[in-house]
C-alpha cells in the first residue's frame, strides 16, 4: 500500500518519464492528468470511457479505470516488459494480454508473430482495437492459460482490468487453452511474456516439455513463490535474472544458456 504522502512525489516521477515518451501535448497532458486521477481516485473505478494517447510511435486506448492506466504507466512509461538482454524479438507470446499494451510494445520494436491469451471479452475487444490501429497483426486467443485444455471458473475486478484471475469461486467461466495446444504449430518462441495474476503457479507446476521451443520468459510471479518457480524453469536449461537485477524496475526474466 503507498502512503498517501508518496503519491505526489511518484505522479511527478511518472510526469517526467512520460514527457519523452509521449507524442505530443495533447496526449502528456491526458495521460498525466488520467494518472492523477487513478491515484486519486477521483473517477468512478469502474468506468468504461476510453482515452486515446500516443506514445512511444504508437496509438494507444484504453478505458479511464485504474488497470489501464496502471498498464500504459508499467509497459509504456516504464518499459517494465523491456527485455534485460539483447534477444531476436519475431515470435511473442503474451500470456495475460489484457487489452494488448504488452503485444503493441514488442510488435512496435521488431516482433513480427504474436500470439495473445485473454480469457476476458472486454479486454480482448480493446486488444483487437489497440492492434488494428496501429496496423498490427496478431492472433488472439480468447482463454485463460493453464496445464491442461478445458474451463475453469474466472473472477474479473471491475476496478483493475490487470487483476483478473482463475478462482475456484469466480463469476465466469472461461475456456483454457494448455502451452501444448498453444505452441503446437510454432517452433520456436522467442520471448514468452507471463502475467496470469496466479496461473503461473499451476503452468510451472505442470509437465514442461512445451519450455523446449522457447528461447526467454519475462515474467510477473503474481501469486507464485520464484524460490519455488524459478528452479522449476531453470531445471529446463534457463539462466534466471532476478527482478530489479539488471534495472531499478526489470522484470523476473529467465534466458536459454
Amino acid at each position: 500500500m503507498i502512503a498517501p504522502a508518496q503519491v505526489p512525489r511518484n505522479v511527478a516521477r511518472e510526469w517526467r518519464m512520460a514527457w519523452p515518451q509521449t507524442n505530443d501535448t495533447r496526449s502528456f497532458l491526458r495521460y498525466g492528468a488520467d494518472a492523477v486521477l487513478s491515484r486519486g481516485l477521483l473517477f468512478a473505478p469502474a468506468s468504461h470511457r476510453l482515452r486515446t494517447i500516443r506514445i512511444g510511435g504508437a496509438t494507444l486506448t484504453y478505458r479511464l479505470q485504474r488497470g489501464d492506466i496502471q498498464a500504459v504507466r508499467e509497459v509504456w512509461v516504464e518499459e517494465t516488459y523491456r527485455p534485460p538482454v539483447d534477444i531476436p524479438l519475431d515470435t511473442v507470446v503474451d500470456l495475460g494480454a489484457n487489452i494488448g499494451l504488452t503485444t503493441l510494445w514488442y510488435a512496435v520494436h521488431g516482433a513480427s508473430r504474436l500470439r495473445c491469451v485473454e480469457p476476458l471479452q472486454a479486454n480482448i475487444a480493446l486488444a483487437r482495437r489497440n492492434l488494428i490501429q496501429n496496423g498490427v497483426s496478431a492472433e488472439l486467443v480468447e482463454a485463460a492459460i493453464g496445464p491442461a485444455d478445458g474451463t475453469t471458473r474466472f473472477h474479473a475486478d471491475p476496478r483493475y482490468s490487470t487483476r483478473g484471475h482463475v478462482d475456484e469461486a469466480g463469476e465466469l467461466e472461461v475456456p483454457v487453452v494448455s502451452m501444448s495446444t498453444l505452441l503446437a504449430d510454432l517452433d520456436k518462441v522467442d520471448l514468452l511474456k507471463v502475467d496470469t495474476e496466479g496461473a503461473e503457479v499451476a503452468l510451472f507446476r505442470a509437465e514442461l516439455s512445451w519450455l523446449a521451443k522457447v528461447n526467454a520468459i519475462i515474467i510477473e510471479f503474481d501469486r507464485g513463490d520464484p524460490r519455488e518457480l524459478a528452479p522449476l524453469i531453470e531445471a529446463q536449461g534457463f539462466r534466471y535474472m532476478p527482478v530489479g537485477s539488471a534495472w531499478w524496475n526489470s522484470m523476473d526474466f529467465f534466458v536459454r544458456e
